[in-house]
């Protein structure tokens, strides 16, 4: 959250300030005046400047020092050159040769006059729009990376078994972006139970696979990830029965309490702690908290999920989850259907984390086939696949 420099909060650029030049060469960069009353992060959602180097080329071409601080009135760069489009081709007016390149400008360009972020047309006036990263130049430094990256930039490897510690990323549709990942319960807090077969099936050790599966697929499409309760003694199991243990922490190695209340406020404080500390590098972060529901055994239900009263991006979050689980349901067992709710609840975790959130519950274990969710692995990792696919959607549709 910005400040304006007088002390009062929030800051924008307003459209109605914008001001460029263009030039047929190198471009110029489009610049706003920021104005009272807004999120500077916000402009970063509205112009689609979802890349973590687009958001660094902002505070180094404005040598932003305090982040937190913009100063009302004044004229910032924006990560976006202007050129003048005369060439009969963008790929002319660039000097780049890829086809959907080019194409993904320009359908930015149009979303932009659509939604009235640009007031000067692309096919009327000639005024081309590029964000720095589809710049010629920096666009093929980003596509030639090496497809190996190594996990502990994106997540704690020791997570998972030794031989993982690099892993193929399996494209950058996350790149960028920050989640914060928590497990219901954990460490003196088995959560929901039940005895079957003579195994203890406990909800945190099936919450917490399910997390980690989560993690890494995050991971795997270039996000950062932080598993906010973690737990080194193992990492995915594909085990049906989870022996259940207490050897869970909290982010940093912290003890979890047993009194609920500390235990809630530790993992909100920790997801907190850690937002302050990257907010400023990325404009898309999202908390995700999953559980597994107890109720009558003879009652099921399907996945369901929980967003904060008022939260509007919550809500679509939940939204893009909800329509994928519902997609999946319909290709994957055709006919049975698909009934997982959306509500809302002044949760602990909803109510306190500064992250946009989504509360995931993801069945009944006291029923027999909801069991069959969380007890097979292929299922568990569906479920992880399927949330990824859903914030995949949630991202591109800002």
């Amino acid at each position: 959250m910005l400040r304006i420099f007088s002390g009062l909060c929030f800051l924008l650029f307003s459209t109605a300030l914008v001001a460029a030049s263009y030039a047929s060469d190198t471009g110029v960069w489009v610049t706003y005046t920021v104005q009272k009353g807004d999120f500077a992060s916000k402009i970063f959602n509205q112009y689609e400047l979802f890349h973590e180097m687009d958001i660094e080329k902002f505070w180094s071409l404005n040598e932003v020092v305090n982040k937190d601080v913009l100063l009302l009135g004044k004229t910032y760069k924006l990560p976006i050159k202007s050129f003048t489009h005369k060439a009969v081709s963008i790929r002319q007016t660039l000097g780049i040769d890829d086809y959907n390149h080019a194409l993904s400008i320009q359908k930015w360009n149009e979303k932009l006059e659509r939604n009235k972020l640009k007031t000067q047309r692309l096919a009327k006036d000639n005024v081309l729009w590029v964000r720095y990263t589809d710049l010629p130049s920096i666009f093929k430094t980003i596509q030639s990376a090496p497809a190996k990256t190594n996990f502990n930039e994106l997540i704690d490897t020791r997570l998972f078994a030794s031989t993982e510690t690099e892993l193929v990323v399996k494209d950058t549709s996350l790149r960028g972006a920050i989640f914060y990942l928590i497990s219901g319960h954990g460490g003196p807090d088995p959560g929901s139970n039940i005895m079957m077969n003579g195994h203890l099936l406990c909800e945190d050790e099936y919450a917490y696979d399910v997390t980690l599966r989560l993690a890494k697929s995050l991971a795997q499409k270039g996000a950062k990830v932080f598993m906010i309760v973690q737990d080194t003694t193992h990492g995915i199991r594909a085990d049906a029965f989870l022996k259940h243990d207490r050897t869970e922490t909290v982010y940093g190695g912290k003890i979890i309490p047993l009194n609920q209340v500390q235990r809630l406020k530790q993992r909100t404080d920790m997801v907190n702690t850690l937002f302050e500390q990257y907010k400023h590098r990325s404009s898309y972060h999202r908390c995700i908290e999953i559980h597994v529901d107890s109720r009558n055994k003879k009652e099921q239900i399907d996945v369901f999920f929980y967003h904060f009263p008022g939260s509007k991006l919550g809500q679509r979050l939940c939204e893009n989850m909800q329509q994928t689980f519902k997609s999946k349901y319909d290709t994957f067992q055709k006919g049975r259907g698909y009934n997982g709710e959306i509500k809302t609840r002044n949760l602990f975790t909803l109510s306190n984390t500064k992250p946009v959130t989504c509360y995931i519950e993801l069945g009944n274990i006291q029923h027999e086939r909801d069991r069959q969710r969380i007890l097979k692995a292929e299922n568990r990792q569906a479920l992880a696949e399927w949330m990824t696919e859903a914030i995949v959607k949630d991202k591109e549709s800002r």
